[in-house]
Protein backbone atom coordinates (compact mmCIF):
# COMPACT_ATOMS: atom_id res chain seq x y z
CA UNK A 1 0.00 0.00 0.00
CA UNK A 2 0.86 3.35 -0.50
CA UNK A 3 -0.25 6.74 0.53
CA UNK A 4 0.57 9.98 -1.00
CA UNK A 5 -0.01 12.72 1.34
CA UNK A 6 -0.26 16.94 1.27
CA UNK A 7 2.00 18.53 4.10
CA UNK A 8 1.01 21.84 4.76
CA UNK A 9 -2.57 22.25 6.05
CA UNK A 10 -2.80 18.31 6.26
CA UNK A 11 0.32 16.91 8.30
CA UNK A 12 1.86 20.43 8.81
CA UNK A 13 -1.18 22.25 11.11
CA UNK A 14 -0.15 25.62 12.85
CA UNK A 15 3.50 25.09 12.61
CA UNK A 16 3.68 21.41 14.18
CA UNK A 17 3.44 18.12 13.26
CA UNK A 18 1.05 16.15 15.40
CA UNK A 19 3.38 13.59 17.28
CA UNK A 20 0.97 11.01 17.53
CA UNK A 21 0.40 11.18 13.61
CA UNK A 22 4.32 11.30 12.98
CA UNK A 23 3.81 7.87 14.99
CA UNK A 24 0.81 6.07 13.01
CA UNK A 25 2.85 7.12 10.17
CA UNK A 26 6.13 5.50 10.90
CA UNK A 27 3.78 2.61 11.97
CA UNK A 28 2.54 2.07 9.01
CA UNK A 29 5.91 2.51 7.15
CA UNK A 30 6.93 -0.76 9.18
CA UNK A 31 4.19 -3.04 8.01
CA UNK A 32 6.08 -2.64 4.11
CA UNK A 33 3.94 0.15 3.49
CA UNK A 34 5.39 3.72 1.06
CA UNK A 35 4.61 6.76 2.85
CA UNK A 36 5.41 10.18 0.01
CA UNK A 37 4.75 13.26 0.81
CA UNK A 38 3.36 15.26 -1.97
CA UNK A 39 3.73 19.19 -1.51
CA UNK A 40 3.64 22.61 -3.41
CA UNK A 41 7.37 23.39 -1.41
CA UNK A 42 10.50 23.35 -3.38
CA UNK A 43 13.70 21.55 -2.44
CA UNK A 44 15.28 24.32 -0.04
CA UNK A 45 11.66 25.02 1.41
CA UNK A 46 11.07 21.80 2.25
CA UNK A 47 14.42 21.11 3.36
CA UNK A 48 13.83 23.83 6.02
CA UNK A 49 10.88 22.10 6.79
CA UNK A 50 12.45 18.70 7.60
CA UNK A 51 14.48 20.53 9.85
CA UNK A 52 12.43 22.91 11.73
CA UNK A 53 9.18 20.40 12.38
CA UNK A 54 11.71 16.80 12.27
CA UNK A 55 10.23 15.13 9.20
CA UNK A 56 11.89 11.84 9.39
CA UNK A 57 8.91 9.70 8.23
CA UNK A 58 8.79 9.63 4.17
CA UNK A 59 9.74 7.74 1.70
CA UNK A 60 9.91 9.71 -1.24
CA UNK A 61 8.57 13.64 -1.88
CA UNK A 62 7.03 14.70 -4.60
CA UNK A 63 8.41 18.68 -4.46
CA UNK A 64 6.76 21.50 -6.28
CA UNK A 65 3.18 20.33 -6.92
CA UNK A 66 4.65 17.65 -9.37
CA UNK A 67 7.72 19.21 -10.64
CA UNK A 68 10.28 17.04 -8.72
CA UNK A 69 10.25 13.46 -7.54
CA UNK A 70 12.85 12.92 -5.02
CA UNK A 71 13.76 9.65 -2.52
CA UNK A 72 14.05 10.32 0.83
CA UNK A 73 17.78 11.38 0.68
CA UNK A 74 16.14 14.27 -1.14
CA UNK A 75 18.28 12.97 -4.22
CA UNK A 76 16.17 13.42 -7.59
CA UNK A 77 14.19 10.80 -9.50
CA UNK A 78 12.56 12.82 -11.92
CA UNK A 79 12.24 16.37 -12.79
CA UNK A 80 10.75 18.73 -15.42
CA UNK A 81 11.85 21.93 -15.74
CA UNK A 82 11.69 25.14 -17.89
CA UNK A 83 13.67 26.10 -20.45
CA UNK A 84 15.32 29.87 -20.30
CA UNK A 85 12.80 31.38 -22.25
CA UNK A 86 10.08 30.00 -20.69
CA UNK A 87 11.22 31.51 -17.13
CA UNK A 88 12.32 34.96 -18.58
CA UNK A 89 8.60 35.02 -20.24
CA UNK A 90 7.19 34.04 -16.93
CA UNK A 91 9.30 36.65 -15.40
CA UNK A 92 8.11 39.49 -17.53
CA UNK A 93 4.67 38.99 -17.22
CA UNK A 94 5.14 38.49 -13.17
CA UNK A 95 6.70 41.91 -13.50
CA UNK A 96 3.13 43.67 -14.11
CA UNK A 97 2.37 42.41 -10.79
CA UNK A 98 5.50 43.12 -8.60
CA UNK A 99 4.37 45.69 -6.53
CA UNK A 100 1.60 43.21 -5.34
CA UNK A 101 4.19 40.64 -3.91
CA UNK A 102 4.83 39.62 -0.63
CA UNK A 103 7.64 37.67 -2.07
CA UNK A 104 8.12 35.31 -5.09
CA UNK A 105 10.43 32.13 -4.87
CA UNK A 106 12.14 30.02 -8.14
CA UNK A 107 12.54 26.56 -7.43
CA UNK A 108 15.69 24.77 -9.17
CA UNK A 109 15.79 20.67 -8.45
CA UNK A 110 18.63 21.62 -5.97
CA UNK A 111 17.07 24.79 -4.15
CA UNK A 112 14.86 27.76 -3.48
CA UNK A 113 15.89 31.07 -3.81
CA UNK A 114 14.04 33.86 -2.50
CA UNK A 115 14.61 36.13 -5.46
CA UNK A 116 13.34 40.25 -3.73
CA UNK A 117 11.50 40.73 -6.81
CA UNK A 118 14.70 40.28 -8.88
CA UNK A 119 16.16 36.94 -10.93
CA UNK A 120 19.46 36.97 -12.41
CA UNK A 121 19.49 35.08 -15.29
CA UNK A 122 23.17 34.89 -16.29
CA UNK A 123 23.78 31.87 -14.55
CA UNK A 124 21.56 30.06 -16.90
CA UNK A 125 17.92 28.74 -16.11
CA UNK A 126 19.46 26.49 -13.22
CA UNK A 127 16.57 23.84 -13.91
CA UNK A 128 13.86 25.77 -12.73
CA UNK A 129 10.82 23.39 -11.80
CA UNK A 130 8.46 25.97 -10.43
CA UNK A 131 7.88 29.50 -9.67
CA UNK A 132 5.74 30.16 -6.46
CA UNK A 133 4.37 33.91 -5.72
CA UNK A 134 3.31 34.99 -2.58
CA UNK A 135 0.82 38.11 -2.26
CA UNK A 136 -0.58 40.05 0.33
CA UNK A 137 -3.96 38.75 0.45
CA UNK A 138 -6.47 36.07 -0.94
CA UNK A 139 -8.71 38.64 -3.21
CA UNK A 140 -5.45 39.80 -5.02
CA UNK A 141 -4.44 36.27 -5.72
CA UNK A 142 -7.16 35.34 -7.06
CA UNK A 143 -7.47 38.78 -9.47
CA UNK A 144 -3.80 38.12 -10.25
CA UNK A 145 -4.80 34.46 -11.09
CA UNK A 146 -7.35 34.94 -12.95
CA UNK A 147 -5.29 37.36 -15.43
CA UNK A 148 -2.11 35.51 -15.89
CA UNK A 149 -4.35 32.00 -16.68
CA UNK A 150 -5.71 34.60 -19.24
CA UNK A 151 -2.26 35.33 -20.50
CA UNK A 152 -0.61 32.06 -20.30
CA UNK A 153 -2.70 29.04 -18.85
CA UNK A 154 -2.54 27.41 -22.59
CA UNK A 155 1.67 26.89 -22.10
CA UNK A 156 2.15 26.44 -18.69
CA UNK A 157 0.58 24.86 -15.28
CA UNK A 158 -1.01 27.26 -12.68
CA UNK A 159 -1.89 26.36 -9.41
CA UNK A 160 -3.25 29.04 -6.63
CA UNK A 161 -4.15 28.20 -2.92
CA UNK A 162 -4.84 30.55 -0.79
CA UNK A 163 -2.71 33.57 -1.09
CA UNK A 164 -0.34 31.90 -3.65
CA UNK A 165 -0.07 30.90 -6.92
CA UNK A 166 2.66 28.56 -8.47
CA UNK A 167 3.94 28.71 -12.09
CA UNK A 168 4.83 24.94 -13.62
CA UNK A 169 5.37 23.61 -17.02
CA UNK A 170 2.62 22.07 -18.88
CA UNK A 171 1.47 18.69 -18.27
CA UNK A 172 3.27 19.03 -14.63
CA UNK A 173 0.96 18.34 -11.65
CA UNK A 174 0.98 16.31 -8.52
CA UNK A 175 -1.43 13.45 -10.16
CA UNK A 176 0.83 12.98 -12.94
CA UNK A 177 3.70 12.79 -10.32
CA UNK A 178 2.15 10.42 -8.55
CA UNK A 179 1.44 7.76 -11.48
CA UNK A 180 4.93 8.60 -12.57
CA UNK A 181 6.22 6.88 -9.20
CA UNK A 182 3.72 3.94 -9.27
CA UNK A 183 4.67 3.09 -12.16
CA UNK A 184 8.14 3.01 -10.82
CA UNK A 185 7.13 1.05 -7.82
CA UNK A 186 4.66 -1.15 -9.70
CA UNK A 187 2.16 -0.51 -7.72
CA UNK A 188 -1.57 0.25 -9.08
CA UNK A 189 -4.50 2.89 -8.36
CA UNK A 190 -6.12 0.13 -5.79
CA UNK A 191 -2.70 0.22 -3.94
CA UNK A 192 -3.53 3.86 -3.75
CA UNK A 193 -4.53 6.84 -1.18
CA UNK A 194 -4.47 10.19 -1.13
CA UNK A 195 -4.95 12.98 0.83
CA UNK A 196 -4.80 16.82 1.04
CA UNK A 197 -7.25 19.65 2.05
CA UNK A 198 -6.07 22.78 -0.39
CA UNK A 199 -6.52 23.97 -4.45
CA UNK A 200 -3.39 22.69 -5.57
CA UNK A 201 -4.54 19.26 -4.36
CA UNK A 202 -7.69 18.82 -6.61
CA UNK A 203 -5.22 17.29 -9.81
CA UNK A 204 -4.81 14.12 -7.11
CA UNK A 205 -8.07 14.27 -5.75
CA UNK A 206 -9.90 14.17 -8.60
CA UNK A 207 -7.58 11.27 -10.05
CA UNK A 208 -7.63 8.40 -7.88
CA UNK A 209 -10.51 7.00 -6.51
CA UNK A 210 -9.73 6.40 -2.66
CA UNK A 211 -8.86 10.22 -2.12
CA UNK A 212 -9.62 11.19 1.11
CA UNK A 213 -9.97 15.64 2.44
CA UNK A 214 -11.31 17.42 5.37
CA UNK A 215 -14.74 18.42 6.54
CA UNK A 216 -13.80 22.13 7.10
CA UNK A 217 -11.78 22.40 3.13
CA UNK A 218 -13.49 24.90 0.58
CA UNK A 219 -16.02 23.40 -1.34
CA UNK A 220 -14.16 22.70 -4.44
CA UNK A 221 -11.64 20.50 -2.46
CA UNK A 222 -14.83 18.92 -0.93
CA UNK A 223 -16.51 17.90 -4.55
CA UNK A 224 -12.82 17.04 -5.94
CA UNK A 225 -12.55 14.39 -3.28
CA UNK A 226 -14.36 10.51 -2.92
CA UNK A 227 -14.10 10.35 0.79
CA UNK A 228 -14.10 13.16 3.38
CA UNK A 229 -12.90 12.92 7.33
CA UNK A 230 -12.65 15.08 9.96
CA UNK A 231 -8.79 14.77 11.06
CA UNK A 232 -5.54 12.69 9.87
CA UNK A 233 -6.47 9.98 12.44
CA UNK A 234 -9.90 9.55 11.16
CA UNK A 235 -8.24 9.33 7.82
CA UNK A 236 -5.84 6.53 8.98
CA UNK A 237 -9.32 5.31 10.67
CA UNK A 238 -11.15 4.92 7.54
CA UNK A 239 -8.25 3.31 5.62
CA UNK A 240 -7.52 0.40 8.07
CA UNK A 241 -10.95 -0.46 7.46
CA UNK A 242 -10.96 -0.86 3.69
Amino acid sequence: MIICSDLDGTILVNKSVDIEIANKIKQYRKKNNYFVIVTGRGKGVFEKAINDYNIDFFDYVILSNGGCICDSNLKEIKYTAFSSIEVINILEKLSLYKDEFRKYIINTKDESIDMKYQYNLSQGNKFVISIAIQFYNENVTKKVFQNLKAMMGTKYNLFINKDCIDILPKNVSKDIAIVHLLNLLKLSENDLCVIGDGKNDISMLKKFKNSFTFSYCDKDVLKSSKYIVESYMDFFNKIEDM
